[in-house]
């Protein structure tokens, strides 16, 4: 017993003890170093107290823009409340009630110090879309608005309240002007959040083209880029920090993540605060309080099932964006976008069934036996791929370097038409046999198809000029599609019986429309007489916070007789945040 306890190795104990001494004492160094790191990094946090947040806006829609005005205790903000556009509002920071501006319905973008609202008219509820409006002014105390300038993006009051910078669209560029006609930089992206230094001397704003960007421009011209890279979704927001120093600003740092940020004129950068959910910095006061709105995004999904009389919810996490609907009505494709800026791709039962995940990425179309899904397997614009809906390995397709948007397979299931958006080439439609894998091309440049007739010879297309037209898969002379109100609609599916397409409003999703409404109207088209009637009007039950419009994606049967689609809600509210340093 003594040689087993007494020995190590065959050394005395005593011997052992002795030498593991130095490791004992570096090992309670190391510990007791720890504690003090501890206890002084509690101490530094104690130091600067957490943020404190207090709640301004009660009602039941999304805020969607705030300003101080200039005692510092009002606050303007532009809401939309109860399924209604947005309109004006006024709070005060010590107070838990709001009145309504007696204004035409608009946003606000920038109250001056002399107590002057600069806003833009009607503007839609549509977060990712980008919109061009009228400016108008009107005096915080009341009276009407005076229009000033059409083709406006935003605007911000020069510090001493006599004029206005404006970010104007003329053709497919913006310029940034100050005053009003001085072009200080012109840009193919959008401006979005324009913002005055404290000292009047420069702009800050955030630039949307392949990502997103926070950069300056001086009243001489000069332009510098600070932060870049940023994702393009919502969430965005933009202020100088209190004394000038600083450019607080919000963006997506990746999917529905938006945490607050600084970064100075230099470009040094760091973070102020994060937070699970969206954080939108809308404005800083002179003494450093913050108002942000917090939002939340969920896009539910709902469908009509084969021989059923109600539709029934069918979203499956929070980000269910319906895709397509296999022809006889009883799987529907959709993406889930969660958290992550890239989809996970599922098929669920039309009756309620639990979804199954088939891959990630981005769909496309489903095959008309649903067994197969053509997708963008890894992100928006990447390598083509038909994933299997059962047993089966995935097959990845020659896209020959086009960048494939949409998709929808032919009736026989061999065959994909295909939209390309291709960097410099525009937009393109093709045929691609699933066999040989041969690229064709259908219609001219600019032309957008996607709807097949049932028979597989023809396609009802969107032509370069905005034209519903019908060309034939293997070429001949194209007819116009009569009835469709080329301006404003577009082909959706064509009809089982062949004799009419389905038509909706230009844009899929509802994201993309120019004027996102709240209903989605579809109408069946008479392909020989132009005959319209109104087949069906979605309007969700619930409309506060919903924003895109309904039918943000939406599919539908040939027959008609079931359906789906997904609609987008934000509820946001309005908070003062104090203790942000």
């Amino acid at each position: 017993m003594r040689d087993h306890l007494g020995e190590v190795s065959g050394e005395p104990l005593a011997t052992t003890n002795r030498r593991r001494l130095p490791l004992f004492a570096s090992l309670a160094a190391a510990v007791l170093a720890a504690l003090v790191g501890v206890f002084l990094a509690g101490k530094r946090a104690g130091d600067r107290p957490l943020p404190d947040f207090q709640r301004l806006t009660f009602g039941r829609g999304g805020v969607w823009s705030a300003r101080f005005a200039p005692d510092g205790r009002t606050v303007v903000y532009g809401a939309a409340w109860d399924g209604g556009p947005i309109r004006l509002y006024s709070t005060r920071t010590d107070g838990r009630d709001s009145t309504r501006l007696e204004v035409a319905d608009a946003d606000v973008l920038s109250v001056s110090s002399l107590g002057e609202i600069a806003m833009l008219l009607q503007r839609p509820i549509a977060p990712m879309n980008y919109f061009a409006g009228t400016l108008a002014r009107a005096p915080l105390a009341g009276g009407a608005p005076r229009e000033m300038a059409e083709d406006i993006v935003d605007a911000d009051w020069s510090p001493d309240g006599g004029a206005l910078a404006i970010a104007r669209r003329v053709g497919q560029k913006q310029r940034l002007e100050f005053p009003p006609g001085k072009v200080l930089f012109e840009t193919s992206g959008w401006v979005e959040a324009l913002r005055f230094s404290p000292k009047g001397d420069r702009l800050a704003f955030l630039l949307r083209g392949a990502d997103t960007s926070v950069e300056t421009v001086d009243l001489g011209g000069a332009h510098r880029i600070l932060s870049r890279g940023w994702k393009r979704a919502t969430g965005r927001g933009l202020a100088w920090s209190a004394d000038g120093s600083e450019i607080w600003f919000t963006v997506n740092e990746s999917g529905w993540r938006t945490p607050l940020r600084a970064v100075t004129p230099g470009g040094r950068e760091r973070l102020v605060l994060r937070l699970p959910n969206w954080f939108r910095l809308e404005d800083v006061s002179r003494d450093g309080r913050v108002l942000a709105a917090l939002l939340a995004m969920r896009a539910s999904m709902r469908g009509l099932a084969p021989g059923e009389s109600a539709e029934r919810d069918l979203s499956w996490h929070e980000s269910s964006l319906a895709k397509a609907i296999t022809p006889d009505g009883k799987t529907v494709l959709f993406d889930e976008g969660n958290e992550g800026y890239f989809h996970t791709i599922y098929v669920r039962p039309m009756d309620g069934g639990p979804a199954k995940r088939i891959g990630d990425g981005r769909s496309l179309a489903i095959s008309p036996d649903g067994r197969w899904v053509a997708s963008n397997s890894a992100g928006r614009g990447s390598t083509l791929v038909l994933l299997p809906t059962g047993a089966g390995e995935s097959k990845v397709l020659d896209s020959k370097d086009h960048r494939f948007e949409e998709a929808v397979f032919f009736p026989d299931g061999k065959r994909l038409l295909l939209q390309a958006i291709d960097p410099g080439r525009g937009v393109r439609s093709f045929v691609m046999d699933l066999e040989t894998q041969k690229l064709d091309a259908i219609g001219p440049e600019g032309t957008t198809c996607l709807v097949v007739s049932p028979d597989g010879r023809d396609a009802a297309c969107d032509g370069p000029n905005h034209q519903g037209v019908i060309y034939p898969v293997h070429g001949g002379a194209a007819r116009p599609i009569r009835g469709l109100r080329a301006a404003e609609e577009e082909p959706l599916l064509w009809s089982s019986d062949g004799r009419s397409v389905f038509v909706g409003p230009r844009g899929r999703p509802a994201s993309a429309r120019p004027n996102p409404s709240a209903s989605l109207q579809v109408f069946r088209v008479d392909l020989s007489t132009g005959r319209r009637e109104l087949w069906h009007e979605f309007i969700p039950a619930d409309r506060a916070g919903l924003a895109g419009g309904t039918g943000y994606n939406f599919a539908m049967t040939p027959d008609g007789k079931s359906y789906v689609y997904s609609y987008l809600n934000v509820p946001a509210d309005l908070y003062l945040v104090t203790g942000l340093k």
